[in-house]
């Protein structure tokens, strides 16, 4: 039982990781975990490869705990099938390798280490291995017929356990698309404030930022920081998590930063910009 014990710790541990890890993939602020422009979990978290499907692969992380949670217990409980749930714990766990590898594939990519989600990576690769012993011992390998009986009613629970956060994620933003034409004076206030958005055509929230101005967008100042002659910029206005908002004085020096996905309401309330409605 040390092996069960194991893993249903160990997956509370990365439940709440997890829990964490959503939390971040929102907050404006940065993370704890941002140590430098190598170390950060932001950079990882708030990047395109941080969403799949239209949901932030936190997610998924927690409701694939919630589930080898429930694999551990059906096995704590000894019944006859429990060689069954044995093998589902195995194979659910070579699904989890295979989001780790993908994960250590975008961290390459995008030139950074997530401390949080190495975190994740360690207690899956450690799940993997518990899971691969407990497989081996069993002596009589069930066919897909019998695993699917076994799991019988759990399957469709199982499935809402991502199928719901698919559709939750992706149900249309609540800003009023009524507001995109009538931004103008609104960004003409951004300006005059000295507002301007750094950001990069391949970061995810980066789109979602410019979509939420519409046609208005193109009047904001904006920096990429992918264009080879902005990349200066960015590392002298020390950018470290995409989106970034900065407001500068008239001596140029930072009066405001704020990183991440603001609404058009945070936007006009933090630059003090009306929006007229």
């Amino acid at each position: 039982m040390n092996s069960i014990r194991t893993i249903f710790i160990s997956s509370i541990i990365g439940a709440i990781t997890s829990l964490y890890l959503i939390h971040e993939h929102y907050e404006a602020q940065q993370s704890i975990c941002d140590l430098s422009t190598r170390i950060s979990c932001s950079l990882i978290n708030k990047s395109v490869y941080s969403m799949l499907f239209g949901v932030p692969i936190a997610v998924f992380g927690f409701s694939w705990y919630l589930v080898i949670m429930v694999m551990a217990w059906k096995i704590y409980e000894n019944d006859r099938n429990a060689f069954v749930w044995i093998t589902l714990q195995f194979l659910w766990t070579v699904a989890g390798m295979i989001f780790v590898v993908y994960l250590l594939i975008a961290e390459i990519i995008v030139g950074a280490i997530c401390p949080f989600c190495t975190v994740v990576h360690i207690i899956v690769t450690l799940q993997f291995y518990v899971a691969y012993t407990m497989f081996k011992t069993i002596k009589t390998q069930p066919s897909i017929r019998t695993m699917i009986s076994t799991m019988n009613w759990w399957i469709p629970i199982f499935g809402s356990f991502f199928l719901l956060p698919m559709i939750y994620f992706n149900i249309p933003s609540s800003e009023s698309p009524e507001l995109i034409p009538q931004l103008d004076s609104f960004v003409r206030c951004l300006n005059k404030e000295g507002v301007a958005m750094y950001g990069s055509d391949s970061c995810h929230f980066c789109q979602r930022q410019k979509a939420l101005f519409g046609t208005a967008f193109t009047d904001v100042k904006y920096v990429d920081c992918d264009f080879p002659e902005s990349k200066i910029e960015c590392a002298e206005k020390e950018i470290e998590a995409l989106p970034t908002w900065l407001q500068f004085a008239a001596d140029g020096s930072v009066l405001q930063r704020h990183t991440g996905l603001l609404t058009l309401h945070e936007l006009s309330s933090t630059f003090s910009c009306p929006i007229n409605t």
